[in-house]
């Protein structure tokens, strides 16, 4: 996960930052070592992050906060900054390390608080 020394020198206003885990390719999805391996932000890089203003925090894992409260405060203080969570998204390293840019499309329609998204990635030529 980031350090604040890491995410000093980025420019993420209106862009999506991508936290590459591993989790979701090592681990597999919703079992047990999955929920166990620990993939959260601390919370002085997440406020460091926030003051970038990037539009999205997408992540191969189950979120940004622990299990639990910490998730869904983590969650609500994205919101607050115009940031949203994106999460569980299936991602390797060789594609991790080429991304260029992320299309995003949010379902719109439901009505549950958790949108189901659509995320492409367009790698670098």
């Amino acid at each position: 996960m980031p350090t604040l020394d890491s995410i000093a020198p980025l420019n993420l206003s209106g862009k999506a930052l991508v936290l590459y885990t591993a989790n979701l390719e090592s681990n597999g999805y919703g079992n047990d070592v999955y929920a166990k391996t620990r993939t959260v932000l601390k919370s002085d890089v997440l406020d460091q992050i926030l003051s970038k203003s990037p539009a999205f925090i997408v992540i191969d894992s189950y979120g940004i906060g622990g299990h639990g409260g910490e998730h869904q405060m983590f969650d609500k203080r994205c919101e607050q900054y115009g940031c949203f969570v994106i999460e569980n998204i299936t991602l390797t390293r060789p594609v991790a390390e080429q991304l260029a840019q992320l299309d995003i499309t949010i379902d719109k329609t439901s009505q549950s608080s958790g949108k189901r998204v659509d995320v492409k990635g367009i790698l670098k030529h």
